[in-house]
C-alpha cells in the first residue's frame, strides 16, 4: 500500500532573533506575565536538528531574511554577532536541507520594507499586502529570495507572515512564480498561505500556470497544538502527552493526523519556532519528539515524511490544477 505524505510547517525561525517577540506588541510578555526571551540560542536549533534527524521529520522551514526589522542575515542583525548568525545558517543548511525545504517568510515578519526609499512603512507586511498587485509583490518577494541566496540558502517556496497575500492571492501566486524565475531561474515554486483544518480531500494544488511557470499552493491541515506551551510552566510527561494526543493519540486511533488520513487529506502540521521554543522551556520540541515517536511506531506503514518540494512535484505530476 502506498503511504500518504505527511509534512510539518516550521514558521518564524531566524538566526538568534525571537521573531514572535519583535511583533508581539504590548509588553512583550506571555500569558504568565513572563517577558518573552529576546534571543533563541543556536543550541536550540541544534536540538531541533537532532529531533528531525532521529525521526526523519520532513516539511518546510522558514528563514526570515530581515527578522524583526533589526537588519538582515547577510549584512548583519542588530545586537547579534555576525559570526554566530552565519554559524546558525550553516547548521540549518547542512543539517536540515535533507529533510526540509527552505523559504523566506517575506522580509521582516513585522513592518513592511520600503523598497523604493529604504526604511520601513507604518503597516505590517500582512496589511501592506492587502492592497498590492503582481507588479508590487514581485520585487518584494524577489528581495527576500535574493537575501537568502546571498546567505547561501536555496529556497524552493515562500511562507506567508500572518495572512500575507491571502486577499490578493491570484496576484500573489503569480508574483511568486515571477520572483523564483528571476532569482533562481526556477519554473516551479510553492507557497503556504491557507489553513484548511478539517476540510476533506485537502491536497496541494497548482494555483498558477503561465508561460511554463507553475506555483503550487500547500495548505496546513493540522493546527499548531504546540502553541499553548508558550504560555505554560508545565513540562511534565502528562502535559507533553496531552499536546501530542491532539495530533495522534497514544494508540494511534485519534487526533488530527488520523482525521486527515480518514478524510482523504494529506496531514500538513502547522507549528512555529516560538511554539517549539516555549519561551525557553523547549516544551513544544519535547512534545514534537513524542509526536515523531508515535508517527514512527504507529503509522510507519501508512505515512511517509515528505518535503514541500516533493508535495509540489506531486501536485504538478498529478495535474491537480485549480486556478485562482
Amino acid at each position: 500500500m502506498e503511504r500518504t505524505p505527511i509534512s510539518i510547517i516550521i514558521d518564524d525561525p531566524a538566526p538568534l532573533i525571537h521573531v514572535y517577540r519583535e511583533h508581539a506588541g504590548g509588553n512583550k510578555c506571555n500569558a504568565l506575565g513572563e517577558p518573552l526571551k529576546d534571543r533563541v540560542p543556536t543550541d536550540f536549533l541544534e536540538e531541533f536538528c537532532d529531533t528531525v534527524e532521529h525521526f526523519g521529520i520532513c516539511g518546510k522551514f522558514t528563514i526570515v531574511p530581515m527578522p524583526g526589522c533589526l537588519g538582515d542575515i547577510v549584512n548583519g542583525i542588530e545586537g547579534c554577532d555576525q559570526t554566530e548568525v552565519e554559524r546558525w545558517l550553516r547548521i540549518a543548511n547542512d543539517r536540515l536541507s535533507p529533510y526540509f525545504d527552505f523559504c523566506p517568510e517575506m522580509l521582516t515578519h513585522h513592518y513592511a520594507v520600503d523598497l523604493e526609499n529604504g526604511g520601513f512603512l507604518e503597516e505590517n507586511e500582512e496589511l501592506w499586502s492587502r492592497h498590492q498587485t503582481r507588479a508590487t509583490l514581485t520585487p518584494y518577494i524577489t528581495r527576500a529570495l535574493e537575501l537568502l541566496k546571498a546567505a547561501g540558502i536555496r529556497p524552493t517556496g515562500v511562507s506567508s507572515p500572518w495572512g500575507f497575500g491571502a486577499r490578493v492571492e491570484k496576484d500573489y501566486s503569480a508574483a511568486i512564480a515571477d520572483a523564483f524565475k528571476a532569482v533562481f531561474d526556477l519554473d516551479k515554486s510553492w507557497y503556504f498561505c491557507r489553513f484548511k483544518t478539517g476540510v476533506p480531500n485537502t491536497r496541494p494544488t497548482v494555483s498558477h500556470r503561465e508561460n511554463g511557470l507553475q506555483t503550487v499552493a500547500i495548505a496546513c491541515t493540522c493546527n499548531d497544538v504546540f502553541w499553548q506551551s508558550i504560555d505554560s510552566e508545565r513540562t511534565d510527561p502528562d502535559y507533553l502527552n496531552a499536546i501530542a494526543d491532539q495530533l495522534i493519540s497514544a494508540d494511534g486511533l485519534r487526533g488530527q493526523i488520523i482525521d486527515c488520513l480518514e478524510n482523504g487529506s494529506y496531514p500538513v502540521i502547522l507549528t512555529h519556532w516560538q511554539s517549539m521554543f516555549s519561551n525557553g522551556r523547549r516544551t513544544g520540541l519535547a512534545a514534537l519528539r513524542e509526536v515523531g515517536r508515535r508517527v514512527d511506531t504507529l503509522l510507519g506503514d501508512r505515512v511517509r515524511w515528505t518535503k514541500f518540494s516533493s508535495l509540489m512535484d506531486m501536485a504538478i505530476a498529478e495535474d491537480n490544477y485549480h486556478p485562482l
